[in-house]
């Protein structure tokens, strides 16, 4: 009757942080706490949003079932088109924003492509992708045939419903259908197995076939933003050379020099696209167009586009950032 209240007050199985399980309570504990939220705000969890997000984005035929109380069956049953589940992942691909615009927090984007700290902890690991923040990992999936890049995170429903996003290829895949359950006789996931199939081909289709070494280039990349978002220094200096500089607006800037011009902020991050990866040997360059989203001790919030090009050495078997040009768009 009350999906809510059920799941909020079932006894522990146990000790909180202590092991990493998928169940759908735990989407619906989520929901109890987002309807009280609302309720608090004077707003309706069934209205909200579509005012808040969908109607943002293009979205118009999204549904959520709901119990008997009128609650959204947060783990389930929510239905949409093709074009509107990929306008979704599209979201999420641009980090939460929309036409310039933050729609879902930093911090909730931070929380999704974070694998659940206690997941290792569950002996499941090495049999499932990672779970995240309400989303699956793909790109830690142990099974030998998986095609998808490390950072590719996917939205998954009953029987094979799928809406994955690779921000390494600037890519959503939607994939939606009827029946698709284990196969009885393999055990192996049919609509699965079809995107493993699907992956490779698609990739070569759009002219942009993955390299893996070329995406450990990249991924080194998008590791030293994060790791500058984060402001840790100890990781920012494992990932460049010791004599890494970034060039901008006619200066040098040492990393040092880097960390103290963004100390000022409260909080700020990057989002990269466009990228092109060229590898020659230990040495590789990639050329890309940098958002950064920028919120100061005031409060107030920027956000500036660059075009940009990043070399790399590869030294002692790993990608270091050695080199940074940094080109602002006016």
């Amino acid at each position: 009757e009350n999906a809510y209240d059920f799941s909020v007050n079932q006894p522990l199985r146990r000790d909180p942080g202590t092991v990493g399980n998928y169940n759908n309570c735990d989407p619906h504990v989520t929901g109890s706490i987002v309807k009280n939220t609302l309720d608090n705000m004077g707003e309706d969890i069934l209205t909200w949003p579509q005012k808040a997000i969908y109607d943002k984005i293009g979205i118009q035929s999204m549904t959520m079932e709901v119990d008997g109380v009128g609650n959204p069956l947060s783990a389930a049953y929510a239905y949409a088109t093709t074009r509107d589940w990929a306008r979704l992942g599209q979201l999420y691909l641009q980090n939460g924003i929309w036409n310039g615009e933050r729609l879902l927090s930093r911090e909730y984007m931070g929380l999704v492509r974070g694998p659940a700290p206690t997941w290792s902890n569950s002996g499941v690991w090495e049999r499932v992708p990672a779970y995240a923040g309400q989303v699956w990992l793909d790109g830690f999936d142990p099974n030998p045939n998986n095609p998808w890049p490390e950072d590719t995170y996917s939205m998954r429903g009953i029987e094979g419903q799928y809406v994955l996003i690779i921000p390494s290829q600037e890519l959503v895949i939607v994939r939606l259908g009827y029946g698709a359950g284990d196969n009885p006789v393999t055990g192996v996931d049919n609509a699965e197995a079809s995107l493993f199939e699907a992956g490779p081909v698609l990739f070569d289709a759009l002219n942009h076939k993955v390299d893996k070494k070329s995406l450990e280039v990249e991924q080194t990349l998008r590791q030293f933003f994060d790791l500058l978002e984060k402001r840790d220094v100890d990781g920012l200096y494992k990932v460049t050379t010791d004599d890494f500089y970034l060039y901008e607006h006619g200066e040098y800037w040492s990393l040092d020099k880097l960390l103290k011009a963004i100390d000022d902020d409260v909080s700020n991050q990057w989002i990269l696209t466009q990228m092109q990866t060229d590898r020659q040997g230990s040495l590789a360059t990639i050329v890309y167009r940098n958002t950064g989203a920028f919120t100061n001790a005031n409060g107030e919030n920027e956000e500036y586009e660059w075009l940009e090009s990043a070399n790399f050495k590869r030294v002692d078997g790993t990608w270091k950032l050695s080199f940074l040009h940094s080109s602002r768009i006016e």
